[in-house]
């Protein structure tokens, strides 16, 4: 038999009245995490099996490749600012450009290895370090919206 004394209960009660007036004050909207949802406000991050769905009231707005930049777009929307969430939805159509030509020029490569072709063992492997460059230079792009998506 688990024994609270009169203090403890009060103390809880406070602590939830205190918690229940304060959250309507927070200027960050409240977070909800479950197992394959996001939610941030009125938008949903719906996890699928390699992109993440932001979605509000049902109807999807993007996908994106990573969970980290649709958690951001989605507290942008939520807080207005659209400018930030349009650059973060441009930052991912790139994304998957550089994506896919990662993707292609790898494949081009193990074919040139295969077949033992030192020209283009080459230059699938220029384009290649151009790609990864690239994709380094918007991930540098992104960090600082990332870092300050709570603002």
């Amino acid at each position: 038999m688990s024994t609270i004394n009169f203090d403890q209960e009060l103390t809880s009660q406070q602590i939830e009245k205190f918690f229940y007036n304060t959250v309507d004050k927070l200027e960050a909207p409240m977070l909800d995490v479950k197992q394959n949802c996001i939610t941030v406000g009125p938008y949903k991050i719906i996890t699928g099996q390699d992109c993440y769905t932001v979605q509000r009231s049902g109807t999807p707005v993007v996908e994106f490749s990573r969970r980290s930049w649709a958690v951001a777009f989605a507290l942008r929307m939520h807080n207005g600012d659209r400018n930030t969430a349009d650059y973060l939805r441009g930052a991912e159509h790139r994304y998957r450009k550089i994506a896919e030509d990662q993707y292609v020029y790898r494949k081009h490569l193990s074919r040139a290895r295969q077949r033992d072709i030192d020209e283009k063992i080459y230059l699938y492997e220029a384009r290649l370090s151009r790609v990864e460059s690239e994709l380094e230079a918007l991930y540098q792009d992104v960090q600082p919206i990332l870092k300050n998506s709570h603002r």
